[in-house]
């Protein structure tokens, strides 16, 4: 559960002004060129505000449905945020920050290699809500059931790693870099 109290809050001036800029520099290593553009879903959604990533006009879907393209032919991304409102809107919490990259597959079928998550207010029991808490991966080119499993990226130091939305985006940043420099250059 989100509280007031949580250090991964950002004031709704903040959020509405700031937040698509720095999800928009997360993203820019795996994106095509620069037409990266990160945006704010239309509405309420899932009980908050989400921003989604796309590098053609801006969707009016589902944010779990925004593409962009990354540096490599034929792979794309989805990344969206949920936030949600604390005291009446005045300030927000993340509920959730989800990468996936896939293979595109004429003529629309997304074959998906890998997920990176971050629930950090998820609330399962320890150990799954520590696992999922942080960033973990989803490696969805494996035979089932490993699909399914959480595999934590920040575990030993998970709790500096939720200290702010600086040292979490930070974390995830380091696991975007890995997805840049090993995972993606694979699919060439």
């Amino acid at each position: 559960m989100i509280t007031k109290d949580s250090p991964l809050t950002l004031g709704a001036s903040d959020l509405f002004r700031q937040r698509g800029r720095a999800v928009a520099s997360l993203l820019r290593p795996l994106a095509a060129g620069q037409r990266l553009k990160v945006d704010l879903a239309d509405g309420m959604w899932h009980g908050g505000k989400a921003f989604g990533a796309f590098d053609a006009m801006k969707p009016k879907t589902d944010p779990r449905e925004w593409l962009f393209r990354t540096f490599v032919p034929n792979i794309s991304g989805n990344y969206f945020e949920l936030w949600k409102p604390i005291e009446g809107g005045e300030l927000f919490g993340i509920d959730r920050a989800y990468l996936s990259i896939f293979r595109v597959v004429p003529p629309a079928t997304k074959d998906y290699l890998i997920c990176l998550h971050s629930d950090p207010h998820d609330g399962a029991p320890d150990p799954m809500g520590r696992w999922k808490r942080g960033p973990h991966v989803h490696v969805l080119k494996a035979e089932d059931p490993l699909p399914k499993c959480h595999i934590p990226l920040n575990y030993g130091h998970l709790d500096q790693v939720m200290t702010s939305m600086d040292s979490l985006m930070a974390a995830m940043g380091d696991a975007v870099n890995l997805i840049v420099k090993d995972v993606l250059p694979r699919y060439r």
